[in-house]
């Protein structure tokens, strides 16, 4: 034999065993935060932000502050809310990844509006009929950016993509604008709260509009009108996936059954979404949904967090973490570029992001074993681990 080789088989040995031996003899609270710095790949934006979109967005915030702060109120939730605001626009400054220093952009406006419409509520200058009055103009103007909508791409896929983060705009619109009519029929809550979260609802609606119109103007490219594709594609895979529900069955103790219903209901969503016009949206959703399912069978083992106290330990985390990182870093090399796929492993990513924020929050808390946060956060690794291994099979579904 190779000399070479032996030496080499024996040096990844001894490496091997020196990684695992330095695990064995961390604490858990080391192992925990050695989890959290596991480098998570980064997925690319697939669509460019334009900088004028992101600095009025945070001038409007800026702003905005600056009003709420002048009212000078004591309340205690609009103290929270003011800091809020805040935190949020010092974030939407340094962070580096456009998209969310826009949404944390637009979340500060939110609580500002909040703040200021608590303010003039209370001083009598703001009314549950002034809040009223301004909901048409924003259902109609929701309605009018509807009619706007292009189904078109410079190829199918890139045209599922921008065409639902459009309808994604248009629904979150559609959604706090009906919020703040329920908002103000609560019965819990004093009348300058209800105007004033009415209030901060309709500046989510305001915000969501502009991201709808940019992408509109700036981003959708002319084309062929692919809506009738879509709506071939959407009864397909919505045919699909509601058949694999029907085989699908698992114990209740495991976190695959909890996975199951998750796909359940964003099958249920999809339905929702393409019976409102969202049919991008609603194909993003179900490929979403059966990737899930796609998923299942190696979730099977994973015990549900909350259902069963199966003992999860520090070290289960990190291999799980490790796991899911080296399945996302593989899947993004398998995807070649093709943007559906690396839309979806986004799904992936965010369960990974979740999981990172429940171990930071056991190691906060000073419980480092089998807490009901590392559960969570142990099945949620497993999870993105599945689905990144399966998003090609439902891409190849898509295709077919």
């Amino acid at each position: 034999m190779d000399i070479k080789k032996v030496m080499g088989i024996g040096l990844a040995f001894v490496l091997l065993l020196s990684v695992i031996i330095t695990m064995n003899t961390k604490s858990d609270k080391e192992i925990l935060e050695s989890t959290l710095k596991i480098d998570i790949p980064v997925i690319p934006n697939l669509i460019a932000m334009n900088d004028s979109l992101l600095e009025t967005a945070v001038n409007r915030a800026e702003y905005l502050i600056s009003q709420a702060q002048s009212t000078q109120l004591n309340d205690e939730e609009i103290q929270r809310l003011l800091q809020s605001a805040l935190k949020k626009l010092e974030i939407s400054k340094s962070e580096k990844d456009p998209w969310k220093a826009l949404i944390n952009a637009r979340e500060a406006s939110v609580e500002a509006v909040t703040v200021i419409a608590y303010a003039q509520a209370k001083k009598g200058k703001l009314s549950e009929e002034d809040v009223l009055n301004e909901i048409p103009a924003w259902a109609s103007k929701i309605q009018l950016l509807k009619t706007k909508m292009k189904y078109n791409g410079e190829d199918l896929e890139q045209s599922i993509i921008i065409t639902a983060e459009v309808e994604r705009s248009l629904d979150s619109a559609e959604n706090w604008l009906s919020q703040a009519q329920e908002i103000l029929n609560l019965k819990n809550m004093s009348r300058a709260l209800r105007i004033a979260y009415a209030m901060g609802a309709l500046e989510a609606v305001r915000g969501n509009l502009e991201d709808a119109e940019f992408l509109l103007s700036s981003v959708q490219k002319d084309g062929i009108d692919q809506e009738e594709v879509f709506v071939r594609i959407y009864k397909r895979l919505s045919k699909e996936a509601s058949s694999r529900l029907d085989d699908k069955a698992y114990p209740k103790e495991s976190f695959a059954n909890l996975t199951l219903h998750a796909a359940e209901e964003f099958i249920k969503r999809a339905e929702s979404r393409f019976n409102r016009g969202f049919k991008a949206l609603a194909i993003i959703d179900i490929m979403h949904a059966l990737v899930l399912l796609e998923s299942l069978d190696a979730l099977s083992e994973v015990p549900d967090p909350w259902y069963t106290n199966a003992t999860i330990t520090a070290n289960d985390v990190y291999q799980a973490k490790k796991q899911a990182v080296q399945a996302l870093n593989e899947a993004i090399k398998n995807a070649n570029g093709n943007e559906l796929s690396l839309y979806l492993l986004k799904f992936a990513d965010s369960d990974i992001k979740t999981a990172d924020s429940l171990v930071k929050r056991s190691i906060d808390s000073g419980r480092f074993k089998n807490t009901e946060s590392l559960r969570l956060a142990y099945a949620l690794y497993i999870r993105a681990t599945s689905y990144a291994k399966n998003v090609n099979k439902v891409i190849e579904l898509l295709q077919g």
